[in-house]
């Protein structure tokens, strides 16, 4: 009996198997610079398939609000993404040409219904002001959301941003 009971604790405490993050909905997500080699991957669009689900018909919903509204020419602000990532993912390679010291990061972007989530590391707080001064310049971008840290050894021990691995 003994033996069982504690079979039974080890399956509880140990699930079988994590559940699978995946790109449910393929928004984009490309990382820009990858200097600082210690600074988590962002979760970035990655979620469960119970999240998906969840968040199916809210994506529907704001998707279709921003044509709805008269703020969008095609009919889903989702459709702009596949675009303002290939835009943006070139105003950061120019970005880098003219200022060096932006290589020095590792960055992350998600676009999202003409929104960019910038995520990462970079080495001095100014560079958090131009890297989202950079992706507010791309075309059709309705918003710019930077979480980065400051270097990877933060206080409170925790990313801005979720990671893979939490």
């Amino acid at each position: 009996m003994r033996r069982v009971l504690l079979l039974l604790a080890s399956f509880c405490a140990f699930p079988a198997s994590a559940e699978t993050l995946k790109n449910h909905y393929n928004d984009p997500f490309i990382q820009v610079t990858g200097a600082i080699k210690n600074c988590p991957q962002p979760r970035g669009p990655f979620m469960s398939e119970r999240d998906a689900k969840a968040e199916a018909h809210q994506r529907i919903e704001r998707g279709t609000t921003c044509f709805n509204e008269g703020k969008c020419r095609q009919a889903n602000a989702y459709f702009y993404d596949a675009d303002i990532a290939r835009r943006a993912a070139q105003a950061a390679r120019d970005a880098i040409i003219r200022d060096r010291s932006l290589a020095t990061s590792s960055v992350w972007i998600t676009v999202q219904r003409r929104f960019v989530f910038i995520q990462g590391c970079v080495k001095r707080p100014e560079q958090i002001a131009q890297w989202e001064a950079i992706m507010k310049s791309v075309a059709d971008v309705d918003y710019v959301s930077a979480d980065l840290a400051v270097g990877t050894r933060l206080r409170s021990k925790r990313m801005p941003y979720p990671t893979m691995s939490h």
